[in-house]
């Protein structure tokens, strides 16, 4: 009866430090100065996919439309803004999570650019927040919606709904190396 108490606290410790891991056992940041930019909120660092925490930047083969009636493609400037933010800087990304598709769910930084996915939402070039989620920057968001910056210019397709309508494999980017 002993044996299977302890047995039971052991499996129930196993099973508390793999569901508390990581807090526990914090994952190491990520550093490099060698990126690759995929799209607006994906890099390519130390051979991994990197998807920036808390945006949703539009696809690169999204097309937005200014209030003009102009339609952008809002991205591709995405993509071109954030290779632009990386530039020639080594990137610091902190792990937080691993998404359905094995990239790295992180907040990323440069020497100048402490919240790099803050830096896209303030100039309206991704949304806060993935699929309808809330993120962390909704602030931010709604200044770039009331100055009518970005995506925020005209009428858009969020970048879930997008990529609802347009297959995965129809969306891919080639990469970019991060310059200004």
């Amino acid at each position: 009866m002993i044996r299977k108490i302890v047995v039971l606290i052991a499996l129930a410790g196993l099973i508390g430090a793999w569901a508390f891991s990581g807090i526990l056992f914090p994952t190491e940041p990520m550093q490099s100065a060698q990126v690759k930019v995929r799209d607006g909120d994906t890099l390519t660092m130390m051979s991994k996919d990197v998807r920036l925490y808390g945006i949703d930047a539009p696809e690169y083969k999204q097309i937005c439309r200014n209030n003009a009636g102009k339609d952008w493609p809002c991205g591709d400037v995405a993509r071109q803004k954030l290779a632009a933010i990386i530039g020639n800087s080594e990137v610091v990304c902190e792990p937080k999570a691993t998404d359905k598709y094995n990239r790295t769910i992180a907040t990323c930084s440069t020497l100048t650019v402490p919240d790099i996915a803050l830096a896209l939402v303030e100039v309206g070039l991704a949304a806060n927040g993935v699929d309808g989620s809330e993120g962390p920057y909704a602030v931010s968001e709604s200044l770039a919606q009331v100055e009518k910056i970005g995506i925020w210019s005209g009428p858009f397709m969020t970048p879930a709904d997008w990529r609802r309508a347009n297959p995965r494999e129809n969306a891919e980017a080639p990469n970019l190396q991060g310059k200004s």
